[in-house]
């Protein structure tokens, strides 16, 4: 079996999230929201929001031009290693622009995996390059000083195995287009001594018909897409004190859940993307009739939590849990951040439990240029 099908179609395969196709839809491009396990969906002004809440995406006035970076000087700058345990050498690249003005909000993000030449079992080369890829635009709206939307679409594009015949079917391309839905909520409260923001995020990305990855696939081969609901608070508290008009302290701390929206019929024909928002709600049969999966043990969750110095410095921790039957992925992480005039780099890296856990080893470089309108 080619590895790159292992990566692309089953390495999420225990549970509710395995019957999904083109999972790198979900992966998260903001290293800033990484160093808080992608908790902060609910945070006004974050570049991650472009995919993860609309709503939430940019700042009044403000370009905000960003690329993950590889500083180890032997690979290609602007990208970064994804999944490095798979010893695959899978490279992750995802520029985007947020170009906020003085009544809306628009951005563009370019997600592109570069899964490179394939191998069979015997080690001989196939003339074939696997990649994946998504073009998201997306903008947001403030409806008044309290509440925003935003809506984002997406065209993507997932190219494993094309023209390879495996069981007898001949692996094509997948592709199509998803539609992102968002709403940020958030108050801001000044007294003597501090600065108070709360906020809320809601949010339901990549809606869209199944897919398929062989030629003339029956409906009970499609897969659905990941959609993803997911719901968020955050608190967001500065020190009222300047220092070279610069806030001298500031804490964020954020939580959030979220849940695959995604179901199959007892044929095995996927739901579409409107019957599996409104009946993804009950328990989970996992395919193998052994597992009841509850609704609270299909939940993600994810805490994090930011300390910012002077507006300059960062550090960041954040945790991610997923049910041992519904998907198993348990980590934390850690990040910081420098930023200086209009210009700032983050970093994070994960760490998990497991040793042989897909995500173990995985870091991500971020620049970023902010530029005022």
């Amino acid at each position: 079996m080619l590895i790159i099908l292992t990566i692309g179609i089953n390495y999420t395969s225990y549970s509710q999230v395995g019957i999904t196709g083109v999972p790198f839809l979900e992966i998260n491009n903001d290293a800033r929201s990484m160093g808080m396990a992608g908790a902060n969906m609910a945070q006004k002004g974050i570049k991650n929001g472009i995919h993860l809440n609309p709503a939430s995406m940019g700042m009044k006035n403000q370009i905000e031009i960003s690329s993950p970076i590889d500083i180890s000087g032997s690979k290609i700058f602007f990208s970064t290693e994804w999944l490095p345990d798979f010893n695959t050498d899978i490279r992750l690249y995802t520029p985007q622009v947020i170009v906020g003005l003085d009544k809306f909000t628009i951005g563009y993000q370019h997600t592109y995996i570069d899964l490179g030449q394939q191998f069979s079992n015997l080690g001989e080369p196939i003339n074939f390059k696997s990649y994946e890829f998504a073009h998201t635009l997306a903008v947001s709206y403030p409806l008044n000083e309290y509440f925003s939307i935003g809506a984002g679409l997406s065209y993507f594009k997932s190219s494993l195995a094309t023209g390879m015949v495996i069981n007898a079917d001949t692996i094509r391309d997948a592709k199509g287009l998803t539609l992102d839905l968002g709403f940020l909520g958030h108050y801001r409260y000044e007294t003597y001594w501090l600065i108070t923001r709360p906020s809320f995020g809601l949010s339901l990305t990549d809606i869209g018909q199944p897919i398929a990855y062989t030629k003339n696939a029956s409906e009970e081969s499609k897969d659905p897409l990941p959609t993803l609901m997911r719901a968020g608070l955050g608190l967001e508290i500065d020190l009222n004190r300047e220092l070279a008009g610069l806030t001298i302290l500031s804490f964020n701390i954020f939580g959030s859940l979220e849940k695959i929206m995604a179901r199959r019929e007892s044929d095995r024909e996927p739901y579409g993307p409107l019957k599996a928002i409104f009946s993804s709600w009950g328990p989970y049969e996992r395919p193998d009739n052994e597992v009841v999966i509850s609704l609270w043990d299909q939940m993600r969750r994810q805490i994090g939590g930011e300390l910012v110095l002077f507006e300059i410095l960062s550090f960041r921790r954040g945790l991610y849990y997923e049910h041992p039957q519904n998907g198993d992925r348990q980590y934390t992480t850690t990040g910081i951040g420098i930023k200086y005039k209009s210009f700032s780099f983050d970093y994070t890296k994960l760490d998990t439990k497991e040793r042989n856990h897909s995500m173990t080893g995985t870091e991500f470089y971020q620049f970023t240029v902010h530029l005022p309108l």
